[in-house]
This record gives C-alpha cells, structure tokens and sequence, in this order.
C-alpha cells in the first residue's frame, strides 16, 4: 500500500515465453496493461511495446534479432506545410507510409520530439529511429527536456537511438563537451541500453 500524496517504486520481472519479435518487415507489438486500485477509484494505463535485440557492431553494422540491416533514412520535422502543427493523426500516418513505399526504414525525429502518432506509427510501420531532443543545455530545463523525451519515448521499440543535440555550435568547444557529458550521463541513466550521440554535419 501506498500512503496519499506519497511515492512509491515497484520493480518486477515478468516471463514471456517464446515472443514474436519486433524487426522492420513483422512489426510485432505487444500491450501492456498496468492498473492501481485505490479507494477513490482505479487508474490503468496501458503501453505498447515489442520484442527485439539490436546491436551496433563496429564491423558489421546494425544487428536486428540476428541479422545484419541497412539504415534507408530520413531527417523529418514535426510539421507538415499548409497544415501547420495541429496535425491530425491520419497526416503523419499517411506520409510516413509513403515514405516505407519509398524503401525508407530509418526515422530521424529532426530535432525534437515528435508527436505521439508519429511514434505510434512508426512502430507500426517498423522505421529504425533516432529520436532527439531539442535542447542541448546542462540547465534544468535542459535536462528536464531530455528526461521528458526518453521517459515518453523508451518503450518503443522502433527508437533505437538517442541524439542529444544537432548542429550545435558547443559541440567543438570545451563547454560543449562538458554539456555533452551531464546529458549523456542524464540519458544513461534513464536508459542504459541505446547508443547516445549528436548530430553532427
């Protein structure tokens, strides 16, 4: 039990026996389902996520479940000409289709977060991303930034890596590097798993 107003971390290893494995040509999802029952009544949330083992190999490459893939992407913004920002759903699914028909596999989330949809969708339609934050800062708001971004985006299975800034004029200077290190220790600690870098031209 937990007291009102309080906090608490609850950590639990579940099994899955045999799952089907997320990967760019099957992108198999699975649903999670959480619920906390109170006196006031319940609250449940449910998460989609899926199934898969990457590795970046020096050599070989991106290794997904196994086998080797080639990254086809694209750098895209969050906005879509005449409609502006208040984008409904089905826009950004239907450009993210096209992209796929195009042979594209890769997403970079250029250069901040993109909306819940995209990432949605992106599962779905089993695009590599690389998701970004926007500031590239060691001030709070910084980091509270980049903390909102992974914490919202982690479970998805199509983010398979982390970018902690782009083009960023710090990026060749001695404050940068240091800038550089709080946040990647930040992003480390929020998930120790995925690569972290910058982009850089």
């Amino acid at each position: 039990a937990v007291e009102p107003k309080a906090t608490a971390l609850l950590c639990q290893n579940i099994a899955a026996d045999k799952p089907t494995l997320w990967d760019t040509e099957n992108p198999t999802l699975y649903t999670m389902r959480v619920k906390v029952t109170s006196p006031a009544g319940d609250d449940e949330l449910s998460t989609r996520f899926g199934f898969r083992d990457i590795v970046f190999d020096p050599d070989k490459g991106l290794i997904l479940n196994g086998k080797p893939v080639k990254i086809k992407g694209v750098c895209c913004h969050g906005d879509y000409g005449l409609t502006g920002k208040a984008v409904p759903d089905n826009i950004q699914r239907y450009r993210l289709r096209l992209l796929r028909e195009m042979g594209a596999n890769g997403y970079r989330c250029a250069h901040y977060p993109q909306a819940v949809a995209t990432m949605d969708a992106l599962d779905e339609y089993g695009f590599l991303v690389m998701a970004e934050t926007r500031w590239f800062e060691s001030s709070k708001e910084g980091r509270e930034q980049l903390a909102t971004l992974m914490k919202r985006d982690r479970n998805h299975p199509c983010v398979v890596m982390w970018s902690l800034g782009n083009e960023e004029p710090f990026f060749a200077k001695p404050e940068g590097k240091r800038i550089f290190e709080t946040l990647y220790t930040d992003a480390k600690r929020l998930d120790p798993v995925r690569p972290i870098m910058g982009a850089v031209s």
